[in-house]
Order: structure tokens, then sequence, then C-alpha cells
């Protein structure tokens, strides 16, 4: 249900499966040199993830846990700490993508589901002051198990569903309209085909004359030729 819903949004796929997450492995090797006196240090893997939202497939929006059912142990750990990890690292991510744009720092946030059996649970984080995350917890969603409990459980699980929907598609949109990346190509476009003389633009080369010509290389009894130009 969740991939289906979030696949209709243009640009976002879900990928499922114990995938690698790029976000979470870029951290990992920040301190990654070039060898030089020691060798070089082997990439080091991004933390395996149920589920990653991503857009384009290339950029993560979301990470998600799944298990079979909740043993207070795996709320600990996946919705507790693996989980979180992984959703700031997406969200260091993003703030990269949009070259830590103010305007949207404050407006991106990731989005961190974790199920357990048919409980799911929908975890949201932004950072509003820009120096700290945080996180919004919902309350626990569940699939009706009989018919009895469909009015009951079936409205707030859809409602939260499309919440999601909505929010996905927001951060999808502001990362289509972030203005720095036109900035860029305007003041490229404006360099090279700029009539103003600049130090680092090597000038075209109208004639030269090879060793040859100069005399350095000459054969013996073979005449240097004449440039003409």
């Amino acid at each position: 249900m969740i991939d289906t819903l979030l696949e209709t949004i243009e640009g976002i796929s879900v990928v499922r499966g114990e995938a690698c997450s790029a976000s979470s492995s870029k951290r990992k090797n920040q301190e990654r040199l070039p060898a030089s006196v020691e060798k070089l240090e082997n990439k080091k893997m991004g933390r395996r993830q149920d589920l990653i939202i991503t857009n384009n497939e290339i950029i993560e929006m979301g990470v998600g846990e799944e298990k079979s059912a909740d043993n207070n142990t795996n709320m600990i750990l996946e919705r507790g700490l693996k989980c979180p990890k992984a959703m700031k690292d997406t969200l260091l991510q993003l703030y990269e993508v949009i070259k830590y744009n103010k305007d949207l720092i404050s407006s991106l946030n990731v989005v961190g589901l974790t199920t357990f059996g048919l409980e799911l649970y929908i975890d949201i984080m932004d950072n509003p002051v820009n120096y700290t995350c945080r996180i919004t917890r919902s309350e626990k969603l569940t699939i009706p198990h009989n018919i009895e409990e469909l009015p009951e459980k079936t409205l707030p699980l859809l409602s939260a569903l499309l919440s999601l929907r909505l929010l996905v598609s927001k951060n999808s949109l502001l990362l289509k309209t972030r203005q720095d990346t036109k900035q860029e190509l305007k003041s490229s476009l404006k360099r090279a085909f700029s009539n103003a003389e600049d130090r680092n633009i090597i000038s075209k080369i109208s004639c030269a004359l090879t060793p040859e010509e100069q005399g350095r290389f000459k054969s013996p009894g073979k005449k240097a030729k004449r440039n003409i130009s």
C-alpha cells in the first residue's frame, strides 16, 4: 500500500530489500583520504534499510524499517536508534543538494516508516532552528484484523498515509524549485559570452611556429619553411 501510494508522485520510487543507503555511506567515508604513506582505506558500505524513498532514483528522501512483530527490543533498536540515524544522514544529504539554502532548510524534512506486522509508525525529522534536529512521532496506526474494526482503524490510517504522500510531494517540489542552480547557470553563461578580458581564459593562438621552423631541429640540407599567414 505504501509503495503504490508514494510511487504515484512523479519521480518518486520506493526501493525495498535491504538496500544500502548512499547518505549513510557518504557520512562514513568523510575522512577517507587518497593513498600516500598509508594504504587506501576500503570504502565503507552504507547502513542497510528495508525501505528507501528516492527522488529520480538518486536523491534519498525517506527510510524505513520492517519487522514481523514488536517485541520491545525491535521498537528500541529500529524506531529508536537505527531509523533516526538514517533519517539524519538523509536530511544532511538533502541540505547538501540545496547547497544549504537557508530559505529551504527549515522547509525540508525526512520521513521514517517503521512497521511491525500490521502496525505502522510514521516519524518526521526536520531542522526548524538550524542547529538541532527534531523528530515528530505519530501514534500507532493499525491495519484492522476484522470487519468490525474497519471504521475505527482504517480512516486514521488512510488519513496518515495521505498526509505522508503530501509531505513527500512537497519535498520533491522544493528540490525542483531551488534557485541556486538557475543562478549558477546564468552566471556561467554570462562569463562564457562576456567581452571583458579574463586572466583565467587562455587567448586563442592565431599563429605558432614549430621548433623545426625556428631552426632548432632542422635537418641538414632541408630549408626551413616560411610561415605563410
